[in-house]
């Protein structure tokens, strides 16, 4: 697969060091355009249309990450643009109206608005006494995301909260827009972010920090030439990465019909020898009223039995459907204490479970011996991700006992009982499943959630454990062939 990622990377650093283009004398300088610009803000603060600006220090060569071509020069960013800074009460929202483009939109490049979000008339009137965002301007992110930037698309808008318009003066066309928020998007424009910004769980960057930020200024032709440069070059990748993308929905798709069908029996022989489900399942019965009597596990409500709506497909004659509360135990969420980044103990979270395995980079520790105790794994439990977004709410992992580890809050601790935890959570990689996790989850606030009464009802088919064993070997041997 081709890092198309990385080769964006490499074209925005190339370009925004005049690597990319010609200078040419006819041009003219940036210089030039500085002083343009300084005539018509210093007009600005005279005739009191815009604050005046308290004199920035001179950059300093220590300040610059490299050289530039003859002809650019660097410029701090309030000194090209204007400051548009929405602050204050969120106004509210209405179903049609103004419509109100916040952080939540931004993103690096271009603005979503699958976030539809409105104000009247009359906020959006109050709210321009700080400046009039308009069609082209740049909108940055200060906050939740920090330092994305894309190009204002809509001739009528209010700029919300976490957001900053960069406005060039008085309207004027001495700047390429387009250009600048791909310096925004470059690696020595986000160094200086990851220097200047400020808080621990959020980080954000303040307005007075980000106009001595500074960024390179080609000739204004020059500047054109870079963009459409860089927009060719992207356009390339865009297609690469549609054809990539198309690849690997193609090896997911093959991927899913795979453990489709070895959930349904068509990989595997059905032998006798191996017993029934139902032999099967009458031995966990019996293992869990154990394990309950010796007070190794609560005793569990019964479940309903289950209905043949719940069961969407054919199984062997000698499976059987079960629900998940019927033949696991220790159903039980993870810890809610915070940890840290380092500590005694790691602490699996939700991020760690990945593509049906635990990642183990990035962990997180604590050192809290009472949650140590309380939540430690055992090998073969099943990890399920309770609270995540749609998409990512109810994947699933094997702890296989690689290190000594407990699970966070948002994951669901699952004991399978005498069953082969490899094949359930293949069956927790089906479409079927993952139909199932849209319908009982619960959206709310960009999350989703789906609790542990809602897993236990999950309605699998349970085979014998032989065949089980079959099964796994089988999809360990085929899906290896559907990676990219």
């Amino acid at each position: 697969m081709i890092d198309t990622q990385a080769i964006r990377k490499k074209v925005l650093d190339l370009a925004l060091r005049g690597k990319l283009t010609e200078q040419l004398p006819e041009d003219g300088t940036a210089d030039e355009i500085l002083s343009e610009i300084q005539q018509v803000r210093i007009l600005l603060e005279k005739t009191g249309r815009i604050k005046a600006i308290s004199p920035m220090p001179n950059i300093q060569k220590e300040e610059a990450p490299f050289v530039l071509p003859n002809g650019w020069a660097w410029e701090r960013l309030i000194n090209l643009y204007n400051f548009i800074d929405y602050r204050g009460a969120t106004p509210n929202k209405i179903e049609s109206g103004v419509p109100f483009v916040t952080a939540k939109n931004v993103r690096q490049g271009y603005i979503d608005y699958t976030i539809k979000e409105y104000i009247s008339e009359s906020d959006y009137n109050q709210r321009q006494s700080r400046g009039v965002s308009r069609k082209g301007d740049i909108l940055f992110t200060t906050e939740a995301p920090m330092g994305y930037a894309a190009i204002a698309d809509l001739e009528t808008f209010s700029a919300g909260q976490r957001l900053i318009t960069l406005q060039q003066y008085d309207g004027t066309n001495y700047l390429d827009n387009r250009f600048f928020m791909y310096c925004i998007a470059g690696q020595f424009f986000q160094q200086q972010l990851a220097n200047k910004c400020s808080g621990t769980t959020v980080k954000g960057i303040k307005a007075d920090r980000l106009k001595q930020f500074i960024v390179p200024v080609p000739p204004l032709s020059e500047q054109h030439r870079i963009v459409k440069m860089i927009d060719a070059i992207y356009s390339v990748l865009d297609t690469i990465d549609t054809l990539q993308s198309q690849y690997q929905d193609n090896l997911a798709t093959l991927k899913s019909k795979i453990i489709d069908a070895g959930i349904q029996g068509k990989l595997t022989e059905q032998l006798p020898e191996d017993g029934t489900a139902e032999e099967l399942y009458q031995q966990i019965q019996q293992e869990k009223l154990a394990l309950e009597k010796a007070g190794k596990i609560k005793k569990s409500k019964p479940l309903p039995p289950i209905s043949d709506e719940e069961k969407p497909f054919d199984i062997p004659d000698n499976w059987k459907w079960v629900s998940v509360g019927d033949v696991c135990t220790n159903i039980q969420y993870g810890t809610s204490k915070k940890s840290s980044e380092t500590g005694k103990m790691p602490v699996i979270r939700m991020g760690n479970l990945q593509g049906g395995k635990i990642v183990y980079d990035k962990l997180a520790y604590t050192s809290d011996d009472n949650e140590i105790a309380k939540y430690p794994l055992e090998i073969n439990d099943l990890l399920f991700n309770r609270t995540n977004s749609m998409e990512l709410v109810g994947k699933t992992a094997i702890y296989k006992g690689e290190m000594p580890a407990i699970y966070a809050g948002y994951l669901v601790r699952i004991t399978p009982l005498l069953l082969v935890s490899d094949y359930l959570n293949y069956v927790m990689q089906t479409k079927y499943y993952w139909d199932y996790c849209r319908i009982v989850r619960i959206d709310a606030n960009g999350q989703s959630n789906i609790n542990a009464e809602k897993l236990k009802r999950f309605v699998f088919p349970l085979p014998p454990l032989t065949e089980q064993k079959r099964i796994v070997a089988k999809l360990e041997e085929l899906l290896p062939l559907c990676e990219g």
